[in-house]
């Protein structure tokens, strides 16, 4: 199905073009997290975080990327997810600042650099931030540039964590190995069979248009598009 969409065609994932840094095996979450910054996007920045263990994803949505927006989002998370003992970044200025170094030492928390000559060594982060770009662009291309970047965000996340990945221990969903139970989802209202008719993409792609309504978008020549 995948190979008749226009849009997933059109952003198909790149080959890896180095090694990713192998790092120790988290064995619970919140041991180790990675984050990145993604966008922008419809005017906006995503502060995207990963939990190394779980694979629990959270995307938040930002104005403006500095220290004190990204603060603020970290905060947030630990609120949700408590403190996390190892935070991996790379180098951009919204995390080699001072302030930042501070809140981590205040908060118990080790914050890793990645190495400028070799970003990938936050790989984890690079593949969220890569995965999210991708379903936010190929809505756009389907829905146009009105597309509501939050409940699309919010879908994706609902998507993501529900569904059940090879890199989880046990091939366990997001929410499994992070909560330790499975989360309700607009597919839940399906007949069961009709669930493994969805690959992942496709999966957060039908909770979106269940959960918001959404409607594929038919294009005709010279109209405009993003």
């Amino acid at each position: 199905m995948i190979h008749s969409c226009t849009a997933c065609i059109q952003l198909t994932r790149s080959p890896v073009k180095a090694t990713l840094a192998s790092w120790n095996k988290s064995m619970s979450p919140g041991e180790r997290v990675h984050m990145d910054f993604a966008g922008p996007l419809l005017d906006h920045m995503l502060l995207i975080i990963v939990d190394s263990y779980s694979k629990w994803m959270d995307v938040i949505v930002l104005k403006t990327a500095n220290t004190k927006t990204t603060l603020q989002a970290l905060t947030r998370y630990i609120a949700d997810n408590g403190l996390p003992r190892v935070l991996v970044t790379d180098n951009g200025s919204q995390f080699a600042s001072g302030v930042f170094a501070e809140y981590c030492n205040m908060h118990g928390i080790k914050h890793i650099h990645s190495p400028i000559y070799h970003p990938q060594s936050n790989g984890q982060a690079e593949r969220a931030v890569d995965i999210v770009k991708r379903f936010v662009k190929k809505n756009i291309l389907r829905l146009g540039p009105n597309l509501n970047l939050k409940d699309c965000i919010n879908a994706f996340l609902l998507g993501n964590r529900s569904t059940p990945s090879t890199a989880t221990p046990g091939n366990v969903s997001p929410a499994m190995a992070h909560l330790g139970r499975e989360i309700r989802t607009p597919l839940d209202l399906l007949k069961p069979q009709l669930q493994s008719f969805y690959a992942p993409d496709e999966r957060m792609e039908t909770q979106y248009n269940l959960q918001y309504g959404a409607r594929l978008r038919h294009f005709q020549v010279h109209d405009h598009n993003v």
